[in-house]
Parts: C-alpha cells; structure tokens; sequence
C-alpha cells in the first residue's frame, strides 16, 4: 500500500495499540507538518530556492490538508522561508493530524472513537485497525538505514524526520543499533538527491523544536523560582 511521507510519519509517531501518540508533542506537531512540505515537494508542488518556498503548483491534491496549505501558499505576496511556514502551519497542526487519520481510516489502517468526557464534552481518539503494516514500515526504515538497502527517493523524507524528531528509539532500542543508525542517518541524508529541500526541512524543524523546549523550559523555570 502506497503511504505518504505524512502518513508514515503518523503511523510510525502512534502506538500500536493504545489510543495515543509515543512522541512528545513539539517533536509531533512540528514532525507531522514537515512530513506534509516534504509530501507537498515530492509531489512537484513546491520546491526551496534561498531557503524560500516557491509554489509550483496550485492544483487541489487528494489530500485536504495539501490544498489548504497550498491555498494559504497562493495567498502570500511573496515566497517566505521555511521556517515562517513551518510556524504558521504547527497553529493548525490539530486540524491537519485529523485529516490524515481520517485518510489513514479510508485505508482502513486506522479507526477513530468519538468520546465524551464526563459524559457532556466530545473528544475523538484513534487507533491502529492493525500492526502489520506498522512493523513492515518499520523493519523496512531499519534496513534502509543499517544494511543501506535500496530504496526510493521518497524515503529520504521520512528518515530526515526521524532524526530530527529523535525518533531512532521507535525503529530500534538496541544501544550498538542507536549508535550505527544516528550515524548512518546523516550520510543518507547529506547523500540523498533531494537533500536540499529535505536537509532545508529538517533543519528548520530542528531549530523549531529546539526553541520551543527551550521556551518551555524557560518557563517552567520561572514559575518555579516565583513559587520558591
């Protein structure tokens, strides 16, 4: 089954079985919404040029989330950089989650329960309809990244997020494995064919995760020192 770089990226950030996600939420939300520049790159709609986005493409995708993007993307005056999307983009990143579990569950990959807390206030929570295709994507990711097997360009996406949402522990949880993938991961990348708009993603990510945990923590220090 053919899945997008958004997609794999949900599957692999979901535990298997319990209605939840296994990755903290700044390394999830700015993840997911990379996932889907990086879907939108593969897919001829955009491209970098100066650390800029450049919309290529204004035709409507199969994927909702794509063509609300690329209509704000039409919008602008001007091409902006990356990180301004990636910023702008994460404020919706509840929206967008949504929209890909909800094409996940037409795949029949994933399911959604419609809850009530205390019985008055709706929420929903997904889960996985079955691990196969999971550990399959899974195993595939850790071949390609320890044995060097071949694979498409497409997955280049998917490994740079890995790296930047420190997600090496979902693939193995072997120390010598760890040491080998981190590694093996930045040749891939620095060597892969798309690696400039991919490495221009990934490092903006990074930047965006790193000031957001350094906001927080910056936070939650002060509220410490004022109740001391």
């Amino acid at each position: 089954m053919d899945l997008s770089i958004s997609e794999e990226f949900l599957l692999l950030a979901h535990h298997p079985v319990k209605g939840r996600f296994i990755v903290p939420d700044t390394q999830f939300s700015y993840g997911l919404i990379g996932a889907l520049l990086l879907d939108m790159s593969y897919e001829n709609r955009i491209a970098v040029e100066k650390e800029r986005v450049i919309l290529k493409s204004t035709q409507r995708s199969d994927n909702q989330a794509i063509s609300e993007i690329t209509q704000l993307m039409a919008e602008s005056t001007k091409p902006l950089k990356v990180r301004h999307w990636l910023s702008k983009l994460e404020r919706n990143f509840f929206r967008y989650k949504w929209i890909i579990i909800k094409g996940l569950e037409s795949k029949r990959l994933m399911r959604i329960e419609e809850k009530k807390f205390l019985g008055m206030i709706p929420y929903r929570k997904s889960f996985l309809t079955e691990t196969i295709t999971r550990d399959r994507l899974i195993l595939h990711i850790k071949n390609r990244i320890l044995y060097q097997s071949a694979s498409e360009g497409e997955s280049v996406g998917i490994l740079g997020l890995i790296e930047a949402c420190r997600m090496e522990r979902i693939i193995t949880t072997d120390r010598e494995e760890l040491r080998s993938m981190r590694k093996a991961l930045k040749e891939i990348i620095k060597s892969s064919p798309v690696a400039d708009i991919t490495n221009n993603v990934i490092r903006e990510i990074e930047t965006e995760i790193f000031a957001a945990m350094a906001a927080s923590a910056a936070a939650t220090a002060a509220t410490t020192a004022s109740n001391q």
